[in-house]
């Protein structure tokens, strides 16, 4: 059983509580997104992403997220301007979210789970980030 087997199956179909969010399906399309997998391999897991990000002209935000400080927030439409509309849609798709339910959430969960995956302030080698990521307390999040 892999850990977004065993998110699922902790977690359900949990709702965020504001617009019937599916974060965990949400989680679960992301976190594998990080290593560099899942349907959204392209974008060369979270070093790839941070580069995205920062092209996109969110480096502040994403260097707060790798980094030890706190981690500066993001408005959805910023994210989805940074990664990109078809990144987003592909992100709802997979989650089986709509479009602005997917950018909401991506700005809520990605500056956690980036956080999480670098706690040392770097971004940790592909191989280690599913074992980063393992221990976050995803029902904590979706409260």
């Amino acid at each position: 059983m892999g850990i977004m087997d065993t998110i699922t199956g902790l977690l359900g179909k949990k709702k965020g509580a504001s617009n019937g969010l599916d974060l965990a399906s949400l989680a679960a399309t992301v976190m594998p997104m990080l290593a560099g997998s899942g349907a959204l391999a392209h974008l060369g897991g979270l070093s790839g992403i941070i580069g995205k990000l920062t092209g996109g002209g969110l480096g502040a935000q994403a260097n707060s997220w790798v980094g030890t400080g706190p981690n500066e927030a993001v408005r959805p439409e910023q994210l989805e301007a940074a990664l990109g509309t078809d990144t987003v849609a592909q992100v709802a798709a997979e989650a089986g979210i709509t479009h602005d339910q997917a950018k909401t959430g991506l700005a809520s969960l990605l500056p956690q789970l980036i956080n999480r995956a670098t706690p040392d302030g770097s971004i940790p080698a592909v191989d280690q980030i599913g074992g980063l990521l393992k221990g976050f307390d995803l029902g904590k999040l979706l409260g």
